[in-house]
């Protein structure tokens, strides 16, 4: 009778120890992952890999905010390009910049 409670004791903190680590694993991954793939829209919109999107490569790619240029011309602020850090910091903004809809990187860009 012992025996087997000790088995179904060490059972029960095997299996509570896996499961902690998996809710820790996914939890640091779920903060990481909206910022990933904020990078990987970035490098998909930059063509010629020069670490700056332009106004034509941001336009080729599909967006479904209703004035994508107006959103553009917000984060370049006149430069005619955007940086992966310009583009990233303002996702979900619609390209107002500060705390808007979404919250800091939180939001999507649609």
């Amino acid at each position: 009778m012992k025996r087997t409670t000790l088995l179904l004791i060490l059972a029960f903190a095997g299996v509570l120890m896996v499961w902690t680590s998996c809710l820790a694993a996914q939890s640091s991954t779920g903060q990481n992952q909206p910022r990933l793939q904020c990078q990987q829209r970035f490098s998909a919109m930059d063509t010629d890999h020069n670490g700056q999107v332009s106004e034509a490569e941001f336009m080729a790619v599909p967006h479904r905010r209703v004035n994508a240029k107006q959103m553009f011309q917000s984060m370049a602020r006149g430069k005619g390009y955007i940086t992966q850090a310009e583009f990233c910091a303002n996702k979900g903004l619609g390209g107002r910049g500060g705390n808007g809809r979404g919250g800091k990187g939180q939001g999507r860009m649609r």
